[in-house]
């Protein structure tokens, strides 16, 4: 009960935030808090563009996480430690740091998964077109900007992705797996920049079994 009380009250405090403006050479940081237990179980997670160059934008986000999908809200800027007091009375389910061991990522003995095969024409093909923002060319090109990575033993969905990363010769910077619940969170890092020399960084979610509610 209370965590559908909380998904009320956030999703009032939420509100459509101005057109996302960065500056040049931009660097994009991912900070992610807690998950809760449940379902829907909820999270937060803070998109950050800086630099010394006066690039200073924060952004939170609130991720409610459901078996096939996820709704993300933009949430106002956040002052204080609102999200401690919110998490104070909410059970918080714990993850696992999932180690590269030899550019494979084992869950347990049956299930992993690794970083898909490396496009050698992709970043002349990618710098050659009129990109002028990574979220308008992830909602153009939909499943095809997308390498999901190469997974065995399982068949998950990805049911979120940040749309500022670019998610194709991406590396993996942070794997969390929740276990109890069967989520899985990827940080990747893209070595390719945008036109205004901004990184272009990635989180993606997978839900990795069918659960019956």
């Amino acid at each position: 009960m209370k965590v559908y009380l909380l998904m009320i009250i956030l999703i009032i405090m939420a509100v459509p935030l101005s057109a996302e403006e960065r500056g040049v050479g931009c660097e994009q940081k991912f900070e992610l808090f807690d998950k809760t237990v449940g379902r829907p179980s909820m999270m937060f997670y803070r998109r950050d563009w800086v630099n010394a160059r006066g690039c200073d934008r924060r952004v939170f986000y609130t991720l409610f996480l459901l078996r096939d999908r996820a709704h993300k809200f933009e949430s106002l800027t956040v002052r204080g430690n609102w999200i401690g007091r919110l998490y104070e009375n909410m059970p918080i389910e714990k993850y696992e740091i999932i180690e590269d061991s030899a550019g494979i990522y084992h869950l347990d003995n049956t299930r992993s998964f690794r970083v898909p095969e490396f496009d050698s024409t992709f970043s002349s093909r990618f710098t050659a077109l009129p990109v002028q923002n990574i979220k308008t060319w992830n909602w153009e090109c939909r499943e095809d900007c997308y390498d999901e990575p190469v997974f065995e033993g399982l068949e998950p969905a990805m049911i979120y992705s940040d749309p500022t990363g670019l998610y194709k010769n991406y590396g993996i910077k942070e794997v969390r797996y929740y276990r109890q619940s069967d989520f899985l969170i990827i940080l990747t890092e893209q070595p390719l920049r945008d036109q205004k020399d901004c990184t272009m960084n990635g989180l993606m979610i997978f839900s990795l079994r069918d659960w019956k509610y």
